[in-house]
């Protein structure tokens, strides 16, 4: 058995480590997915149809201040909300803005008076 280990056992350890740590590194980029902090304005005449879009935005993130949401989406998540309130919209009388931050832009956001806006952490069970 001590013939097949190579003459230096810690350079073959180190090579092990490096393959179990590269394939950690790929697992995690695969695991992790990238949210983009949307802050999401609207503006609808119709009490009904603004209703219907605040409940749906609801689903999506944080009601911050009238007609304004913070939602913190992946690219999946915001193409799913955009046919939800594309079925809702009256486009010659609604108007709804999507603005995205980047990640720099959301470390400079300035706030007085309520919480800074952070991605909620969801759990299912």
């Amino acid at each position: 058995m001590a013939e097949n280990l190579p003459k230096d056992a810690s350079y073959a350890c180190q090579r092990i480590f490096s393959f179990w740590e590269g394939q950690l590194a790929k697992t995690m980029k695969r695991g992790k997915t990238r949210t983009t902090l949307y802050v999401i304005a609207y503006d609808i005449p119709s009490d009904r149809r603004r209703t219907k879009v605040h409940k749906v935005l609801c689903g999506f993130g944080q009601w911050t201040q009238y007609s304004l949401f913070e939602c913190h989406l992946t690219e999946k998540e915001l193409v799913a909300l955009r046919g939800k309130l594309d079925r809702l919209l009256k486009p010659e009388e609604d108007s709804v803005r999507l603005y995205p931050l980047c990640v720099p832009c959301v470390a400079k956001v300035m706030t007085i008076g309520s919480p800074e806006p952070a991605e909620q952490d969801v759990f299912v069970i």
